[in-house]
């Protein structure tokens, strides 16, 4: 009796583990990618969109926000959340 419960447990805990798990994976793969994009933008290299102000910081936030809500939306798809 005692041994089942103590499986029980573990078993509870691991499933936690694994739960906390997926969602630190999901925020690390979210802000490397906003990592790599913020990284990318700041190159000091002339090509026309990183010339273009204003407008190409709004695309890129933009962009940054749409890769979130897709990483997300497959997360929930896949029941990873």
């Amino acid at each position: 009796m005692v041994i089942g419960t103590f499986e029980l447990f573990m078993t509870g805990t691991s499933q936690s583990t694994n739960d906390t798990m997926k969602v630190l994976t999901l925020v690390t793969l979210v802000v490397g990618l906003m990592g790599v994009i913020a990284g990318t933008m700041g190159m000091n290299f002339t090509t026309g969109f990183f010339e273009s102000g204003t407008p190409g910081f709004v695309s890129t936030i933009a962009g940054m926000f749409l890769l979130t809500v897709a990483v997300m939306a497959v997360a929930r798809w896949r029941r990873w959340l």
